[in-house]
């Protein structure tokens, strides 16, 4: 999985792509969540490049999740492809994460 971090409007970018599987949590924790203890509203994920996401990787969202709301941090999710956004209905957490569109997540960082 590549990671690329970037800054805009005080979020932190993460665009991720590959699959966010079990292989791959262990490398975004080390490279990510340092990132939510810089000076930030939250952090933005990505999410157009990841082409499959397993359990692993839901749980890696609900942790990053916490880490960030115990920093009272906003997470964000967007640009989720079809396949990403069927899992994440599937373990019923469509209601506790915050997904957006592309156009979305441009309107909320002007």
């Amino acid at each position: 999985m590549e990671i690329k971090i970037t800054d805009r409007n005080n979020f932190k970018i993460v665009a991720l792509s590959g699959e966010l599987i079990l292989s791959t949590v262990k490398d975004f924790q080390d490279k990510v969540f340092p990132v939510f203890k810089l000076p930030c509203k939250g952090v933005a994920i990505d999410m157009e490049g990841i082409a499959f996401m397993d359990s692993s990787g839901v749980s890696l969202l609900v942790k990053a999740l916490n880490n960030l709301k115990a920093l009272k941090k906003e997470l964000i999710l967007f640009n989720l492809n079809d396949n990403v956004q069927k899992v994440i209905n599937l373990v019923g957490l469509k209601n506790f994460l915050n997904i957006m569109t592309s156009v979305e997540f441009e309107r909320k960082c002007k």
